[in-house]
């Protein structure tokens, strides 16, 4: 039996997105647009990493693509915010998700 990689994957993807969340939740110069952009797409999130990668045959394109360009967008004004989701982006692509 070997190491499973996807668990500590999932793991770590579980701890980006309630950290994630944290942060949203300490930032109050985030304006009202990427507030609830940034919610949606951490809600996106959690419902993507819940799916078993095996369900579909494809990873949810849309959902990551979000997620990458809500980083892009709080890149410059909240960047620990953009480093955040852009780690999140990142462990739902490992995962296949």
């Amino acid at each position: 039996m070997g190491f499973d990689w996807k668990a500590m994957d999932k793991d770590r993807l579980q701890s980006l997105l309630a950290e994630l969340h944290q942060e949203l939740g300490r930032t109050d110069t985030l304006d009202a647009d990427s507030r609830r952009l940034l919610l949606q797409v951490l809600e996106d999130a959690r419902v993507l990493a819940s799916r078993d990668p095996g369900a579909s045959d494809e990873p949810d394109a849309n959902g990551l693509a979000a997620l990458q360009e809500a980083a892009l967008e709080l890149q410059s004004s909240h960047p620990r915010l953009a480093l955040l989701a852009g780690q999140v982006a990142d462990s739902l692509a490992k995962l296949g998700i």
